[in-house]
């Protein structure tokens, strides 16, 4: 869990760097205590990232977002923007209790 919170903030930088956003002083020191999965298959799904009908999000509206949907143990993937906008896919490593 911690490589993959590791992972998930370097792909998080290098996607607002891609963007020519300068982030200053960023200090990765260790890695934050394992927390428990819990999120549910509902939380995974997919799509363009969007505030109301709006594309062009800041640097801090994107962040807002992965620290939203990380906090359950989301596995988000952001990919680079396009012309649609920044596309999102999140994935609940936690499988779901058989019957």
């Amino acid at each position: 869990m911690r490589i993959k919170t590791l992972l998930l903030l370097a792909l998080a930088i290098s996607v607002l760097t891609a963007q020519q956003w300068k982030i200053e002083d960023v200090t990765v020191s260790g890695a934050p205590p394992s927390l428990p999965v819990t999120c549910t298959n509902a939380d995974s799904g997919y799509g363009y990232l969007r505030i109301g009908q709006r594309i062009d999000l800041t640097a801090s509206e994107i962040g807002e977002y992965v620290v939203d949907t990380t906090r359950n143990g989301t596995v988000l993937t952001v990919y680079p923007k396009s012309t649609a906008g920044i596309f999102v896919h999140s994935h609940c490593p936690k499988p779901e209790p058989k019957p």
